[in-house]
C-alpha cells in the first residue's frame, strides 16, 4: 500500500510532517533498539506473522502510558487478527472513502466492537478509542490513512485530518 518515496501521494512524509510540528521524533524501525518504550508508537498496515508477540508488545506500550496507534485494512490478515486481540472485528468489505465530523478516510472498514470513544464516519463506525491501563490503543480501519495524500502534499494539505492528527498525539 505504502510507497517508498516518502514524498509519493502513497509515501508518509504527510504522518512525519504531523508529528514533527507536535515536538515527535519519528523513529522509523525497531522499537526495541530505540531504548525506552515510546510515548507513541504507530502501527501502520502491520504484517508480521507473529501476532501474538505483537499484541504483547503493543499492549505493554499501552500499560506503561503509551497511545499506539494502529491502522491497516480487512485485505491485511494480521491487521484482522490483531484487531480482534482488543476484542474487534473488521468488517468483510471496504467501504471506501467517508467523510466524518473529525476525519476522512481514502479506504476504511467497517469496525464492530466496544470503543471508549468511537470514530464514526458517514454513520458507519471505522475505528476509535480503547484504553489499556494508563495508555490507549487508538485503531483506525483504513490502510490508506497514513498516506501523505490523505494528510498533507507538497502543494495541498487536508485541514480537517491534520487538525485530527494534531489532536491525537497531544492527548494521552
Amino acid at each position: 500500500v505504502f510507497d517508498r518515496n516518502p514524498f509519493s501521494p502513497r509515501g508518509v512524509a504527510g504522518l512525519s510532517l504531523s508529528l514533527a510540528r507536535n515536538g515527535v521524533t519519528p523513529l522509523v524501525g525497531e522499537w526495541g533498539e530505540a531504548g525506552a518504550a515510546p510515548d507513541i508508537l504507530i502501527v501502520v498496515n502491520p504484517n508480521t506473522a507473529a501476532v501474538a508477540a505483537l499484541v504483547k508488545r503493543l499492549d505493554d506500550v499501552a500499560r506503561g502510558g503509551g497511545t499506539v496507534v494502529v491502522s491497516g485494512g480487512g485485505e491485511s490478515q494480521t491487521f484482522s487478527s490483531l484487531s480482534r486481540q482488543f476484542g474487534l472485528t473488521i468488517g468483510s468489505q471496504p467501504i471506501g472513502r467517508l467523510q466524518g465530523d473529525e476525519f476522512s478516510t481514502q479506504s476504511a472498514w467497517r469496525v464492530s466492537g466496544s470503543f471508549e470513544r468511537s470514530f464514526v464516519l458517514d454513520g458507519m463506525q471505522v475505528g476509535g478509542v480503547i484504553r489499556i491501563g494508563a495508555g490507549r490503543l487508538v485503531l483506525i480501519a483504513d490502510s490508506c490513512f497514513f498516506c501523505s495524500r490523505n494528510i498533507e502534499m507538497d502543494t495541498w494539505a487536508d485541514l480537517q485530518n491534520r487538525k485530527f492528527l494534531n489532536e491525537l498525539w497531544a492527548v494521552q
